[in-house]
């Protein structure tokens, strides 16, 4: 006799001999994330996966999280269900002995949880080494956001790196689909879904002004830029010079205006974040009208580019998320070179000159709706819906891994 049996959960019906009833096993989900950034990009999906019912979703908290000086973004994870960190100083470290640190205890972890997938977002080099660990332990692995160039940065070969050693591809342009099909991926497995950022930006709450205020200690006044700058990672000796650039042509506009502020975030944990750390907080104790906030977190964030005229420094943040929320944005220097752009990200070299030029030339546009009415070249609908049900409907069958 054949039994019908209904499996509420997982919402599946399947028809089945009573002598051979086994319980479904779900699919485990792995996630890494290795900082504030991609945590804010990836919190839609995780939400996704760890609210159904059809997969053990775990996640692999690494990078900067732990670290006071870059704002401790752990605490902005608040999930402890199937989390594993994988915790170090950056202090006294170079990228060499913390990269094999990440690949050794990741691939324990991998060898423990058996992850039928892992999904990893973007370009970091603390990314790199969880992939890499992933694909000689046999777990397939989607990458979001290949297919992106920043020429200006070491990211940039850590990202196509990545790609080379993913199976699915989720992509947040069609720019970046071709190049990903171009360089011999698949074009079954690339997926245009959008951005992630974006998603999680629209998404949150709108949040005051007095709210940002009074949570992070600084003022708001009647033009008010937001300043982020990493270090540069191809020619890193000239970190110390671009950051003393942007910092004096900060002083001049200080001096000329009272009617702008400044607020700084940390940079990324790249070879002389440290430098850069020291020279911001310096520059704020002796300039009223600057602040320094080292993570505003997944949730302030948003509200935080909402609520500013302008994003200055190298971040991909101004260039892919900040053109949503009709906030503009000065690419400086050659970190995010070759990347796709709308038309309110403007760009200059780390020249004094040009940075006042531009800051001026922004704060001073009239009518915002020319730069902003077109839609961000980033922006999708329901990204995280469609990342889920690809992968969801790849993991029925044997899923695709990829064989150099």
């Amino acid at each position: 006799m054949i039994l019908l049996l209904v499996y509420i959960k997982r919402k599946d019906i399947w028809a089945i001999n009573p002598s051979t009833v086994k319980w479904m096993i779900k699919k485990k989900i792995c996630i890494v994330t290795a900082g504030r950034s991609d945590f804010s990009i990836l919190h839609p999906l995780i939400l996704k996966f760890y609210n159904s019912n059809i997969f053990d979703t775990y996640i692999l908290v690494t990078g900067n999280h732990f670290d006071k000086r870059f704002g401790s973004s752990i605490n902005d994870l608040r999930i402890k269900k199937n989390t594993f960190n994988i915790n170090y100083s950056y202090k006294n470290q170079n990228i060499t002995n913390i990269s094999s640190k990440i690949l050794k205890k990741s691939s324990e972890i991998f060898k423990k949880i058996k992850p039928s997938i892992l999904i990893v977002v973007g370009d970091r080099y603390e990314i790199f080494s969880t992939t890499f660990s992933a694909y000689y332990n046999s777990i397939p692995i989607a990458h979001l956001y290949g297919g992106e160039t920043s020429l200006g940065s070491l990211d940039n070969y850590a990202r196509h790196a990545i790609s080379n050693l993913s199976s699915l591809h989720f992509v947040s342009n069609l720019k970046s689909k071709k190049l990903l099909e171009k360089n011999d991926e698949n074009s079954d497995y690339v997926f245009n879904v959008g951005s992630l950022g974006i998603e999680h930006i629209q998404k949150n709450k709108n949040i005051n002004k007095k709210t940002l205020e009074n949570k992070f200690k600084f003022k708001f006044n009647k033009m008010n830029i937001l300043v982020a700058y990493h270090p540069n990672s191809i020619e890193q000796h000239k970190t110390k010079k671009e950051i003393t650039i942007l910092l004096n042509s900060i002083k001049i506009l200080l001096d000329k205006y009272s009617n702008i502020s400044f607020i700084f975030t940390a940079p990324n944990a790249d070879k002389n974040y440290d430098i850069v750390m020291r020279e911001i907080s310096n520059f704020c104790k002796r300039n009223i009208l600057c602040y320094y906030v080292s993570n505003f977190g997944k949730n302030y964030y948003p509200g935080l580019l909402k609520n500013i005229d302008l994003i200055i420094g190298n971040s991909s943040s101004g260039i892919i998320e900040a053109h949503s929320v009709k906030t503009y944005t000065l690419n400086i220097g050659n970190r995010q070179k070759n990347r796709y752009q709308n038309k309110s990200t403007f760009n200059c070299t780390f020249n004094k000159v040009a940075i006042l030029k531009n800051i001026i030339k922004i704060l001073n546009f009239k009518n915002k709706n020319s730069h902003f009415k077109l839609k961000n070249i980033y922006e999708k609908a329901q990204t995280s819906e469609i990342i889920f049900k690809i992968i969801n409907n790849m993991l029925k069958r044997k899923i695709y891994f990829k064989n150099l």
